[in-house]
């Protein structure tokens, strides 16, 4: 090993270190939220005694772990993908949208959210401050696929030359979009599994919690991703496909022998073809499914999480 690999070894080492670092502060920051001050009344106590609380309790530890962890790296992949984007007024508006989607959200979970009776002492505190850390930690995400959205369909016209820089720029597009999609449900699916488990532990202490609320969370989530992913997808996939129409119009076929000057028809057809390949355009079955999948995660496990509980 020459002194170069060693250097770049020694640099993942640290890095892969402090990711670890940070999933352990994160896991012992809901650890102590989840146990500091449980024990003041008797019903809380019983209720933390249960084992489905400790269930619940190491789930949202789980949860803290990974955003601790995995919120720096989101932050290098929006910095690198406003580069693509070649400014920074799509991420101040998307992170505006954000805030007033988010408020919304708020404020018509509040309102709207029937009473009820919680085992645990100070439970909406202690909620409020889960979601307010979850919200922080998938923010940067969510502001970064609402950004290539925004910015895609305000693009110059320049963008859809068939240039080398063009490609790449789709290519690198698709690529963060993707990241950004597996992050978003990620975080969501673990949180939905934590929702589960405390309703699992709410109803173990003989207070209600309808199976349906974990799923209308799930279905809640699913909307909110699609709704985030598939206009901005769209419009990557727009621009692809503007890129390929420049490059390789379509040509007219009527005529095997074609316009001499243009060439053969068959052969613009075959490059147009590998050109929208290239490009990604329509995608692969696996990655169809792959997307599918991960758009849905929230709503999956919501009625998986369910069912495990007896419905």
């Amino acid at each position: 090993m020459n002194q170069a690999d060693g250097r770049s070894l020694r640099r993942v080492l640290l890095a892969l270190l402090g990711l670890f670092l940070l999933a352990c502060i994160g896991f012992g920051f809901a650890y102590v939220l989840l146990t500091l001050g449980t024990e003041s009344t008797p019903a809380s106590q019983r209720f933390v005694d249960l084992e489905e609380y400790s269930i619940w309790r190491l789930l949202v530890g789980v949860n803290f772990a990974v955003w601790f962890a995995l919120l720096p790296v989101i932050l290098i992949w929006v910095n690198e993908a406003k580069r693509l984007l070649e400014g920074n007024a799509e991420l101040v508006f998307a992170a505006g949208f954000l805030f007033l989607i988010l408020a919304a959200f708020i404020w018509a979970v509040l309102d709207l959210a029937p009473s009820r009776t919680w085992p645990l002492e100070n439970h909406l505190g202690r909620t409020a401050t889960i979601q307010a850390v979850g919200v922080l930690a998938a923010a940067p995400a969510i502001i970064g696929m609402l950004a290539i959205g925004a910015k895609v369909r305000a693009r110059p016209n320049r963008w859809e030359n068939p240039t080398s820089e063009n490609l790449n720029r789709v290519l690198g597009l698709r690529h963060y979009l993707r990241r950004f999609l597996a992050v978003l449900g990620t975080f969501i699916g673990l949180v939905i599994l934590a929702t589960g488990a405390l309703r699992h532990s709410v109803v173990a202490a003989g207070f209600e919690y309808p199976s349906e609320g974990v799923v209308l969370y799930g279905a809640l989530f699913t909307a909110l991703v699609a709704a985030i992913y598939v206009p901005t997808f769209s419009a990557v996939e727009g621009l692809a496909r503007q890129v390929r129409n420049r490059a390789f119009p379509m040509p007219d076929i009527s005529s095997r022998d074609g316009d001499a000057a243009k060439g053969d028809p068959v052969k613009q057809l075959e490059d147009r073809a590998a050109l929208g390949e290239t490009l990604k355009l329509g995608g692969t079955a696996k990655t169809n499914l792959e997307t599918l999948v991960l758009v849905f995660t929230p709503l999956l496990t919501s009625l998986i999480t369910s069912a495990l509980g007896g419905g």
